[in-house]
């Protein structure tokens, strides 16, 4: 007996029929459930969903001085300009950022507080190094009896507002990504001890995870690593190596987005067979279709495989790595670019080799190694060059290869005193970082430095309303 579905002027179809004339029809929507939300708000019902720039969403709700929202409204008008259809990558990228508490600022914290931070650190698995340091207590009371009571340059200085503007800028716009460029803390051999650097570095990296909603990567400078760097020979000598600063880099770089090359011939041992990943790695934006290396400058340092290599050997192979693409057949389509802590002079002829799609023949020095053309040899579609940070310029002229970028440098984005927050946060010398638009279309990158500025008189370059085009090598 076939079932009837009566409808209002009492026909009727049977069952079949109904369920039939269901089939492709669109369930009851749930806001969260079956259909996504979009920066947290439903997109049911009739009227307009209201977002500023290109990110929009979960509202920004850390406060800004009248100043901050100024350079930062100046900023998006920029962008908006530069970007209209969010088709280009947009990034920021800030350095050297040397956040240092002093002593009393230390002491004036309870154990308690500080007992949390330290067992973040020994969960994450970085060690600190102190005698008889194992267990967060410990930690505590070794940082508090042994915290320096001056760090030249850097004492009581903080990077926090540039962090915060920068993330408030980042979220409002709908950034790709923001890139640390190295020296979160201000560690020196002579200047601040391991441990005391350790806790540093890691205030700031959960600063950076407070304000930038963004996904971020970070590299190890100087400072990170400990002056003394030139004489590592191991893993387990003296202060952070690159065993130790691969913790670091899985706990502050966004999760899942880093590639590290692993071949077994070129990965770090800690000297009992343990082998990690290297500290140079690639992200990819596959939207924008644009590679980035977020390079290394301290991989030549260290213990490779069973024998003691302090040349560039592994940097350069590791780098290499890095310019092979997920499929090469497509590298006519992608752009390169480097974000390192500082550049390297041989950097630049490995960009060259993604772009023709050129063999690297055998170096002088340490750079004694012969690869293969990456990309099955095809040419990439665009190179930009290395962005770096370290050396602290109040101007700073980039430089090219034949008319065309070649590296630019950024500024040190530790500059305001905690003590004199409230007067230095409304005066634009204190705020230095960059915000950059690559435009691969017409092969140009484009910069607005936030703070301080570049010096005009260079040829090689535009610059427009404090907007800084410098042209790009291409195929």
């Amino acid at each position: 007996m076939a079932y009837i579905v009566n409808i209002p002027d009492d026909s009727g179809y049977t069952r079949d029929d109904f369920v039939a004339a269901l089939q492709g029809k669109q369930d009851k929507l749930y806001s969260g459930q079956n259909i996504k939300t979009v920066g947290g708000k439903s997109v049911l019902g009739s009227g307009n969903l209201d977002f500023s720039g290109q990110g929009g969403g979960q509202e920004y709700t850390y406060d800004l001085t009248d100043y901050e929202i100024g350079l930062k409204n100046g900023v998006l008008q920029k962008l908006a300009q530069l970007n209209p259809q969010g088709k280009y990558m947009t990034f920021g990228v800030i350095s050297d950022t040397h956040t240092c508490p002093t002593k009393a600022e230390i002491d004036s914290l309870g154990d308690n507080e500080m007992q949390s931070v330290c067992q973040e650190i020994i969960d994450a698995g970085i060690e600190f190094r102190g005698e008889g340091v194992d267990d967060a207590p410990s930690a505590v009371s070794f940082l508090k009896n042994n915290w320096p009571q001056t760090v030249p340059t850097y004492n009581g200085k903080t990077c926090e507002p540039n962090v915060q503007l920068l993330g408030s800028i980042a979220h409002d716009f709908g950034f790709d990504a923001v890139f640390c460029a190295g020296d979160l803390g201000a560690g020196g051999s002579s200047d601040m001890l391991y441990d005391c650097n350790t806790y540093s570095m890691w205030l700031v990296g959960k600063m950076f995870k407070k304000y930038i909603s963004v996904p971020m990567f970070f590299t190890d400078g100087n400072h990170d690593r400990w002056y003394d760097i030139s004489n590592h020979s191991k893993d387990t000598q003296r202060c952070r190596g690159c065993v130790e600063w691969i913790k670091w880099l899985s706990s502050l770089n966004t999760t899942g987005r880093a590639n590290f090359p692993a071949t077994d011939n070129v990965r770090y041992s800690d000297g009992n067979g343990n082998f990690y990943p290297s500290n140079t790695y690639s992200v990819d934006f596959p939207d924008k279709k644009v590679r980035v290396i977020v390079r290394s400058e301290y991989e030549k340092q260290e213990y490779v495989g069973n024998a003691s290599n302090t040349g560039d050997g592994p940097f350069f192979k590791y780098l290499n790595e890095c310019l092979t693409l997920a499929n090469p057949n497509d590298a006519d389509n992608w752009t390169l670019m480097s974000v390192s802590h500082y550049k390297h002079s041989r950097t630049d002829s490995y960009l060259e080799c993604f772009l023709n799609g050129t063999a690297h023949s055998t170096g002088s020095g340490s750079d004694n190694f012969t690869f293969t053309a990456p990309n099955n040899g095809n040419r990439g579609k665009c190179v930009v060059g290395e962005i770096y940070g370290h050396v602290h310029p109040t101007i700073v002229a980039p430089t090219f290869t034949g008319g065309k970028l070649k590296d630019t440098s950024l500024l040190n984005a530790g500059q305001f005193i905690k003590a004199n927050l409230a007067t230095q946060r409304n005066g634009s010398d204190y705020y230095c970082f960059s915000v950059f638009v690559l435009d691969d279309d017409n092969f140009n990158l484009h910069e607005i430095k936030v703070g301080y500025q570049y010096n005009t008189d260079s040829s090689a370059y535009d610059e427009t309303n404090g907007i800084f085009t410098f042209p790009l090598r291409h195929n």
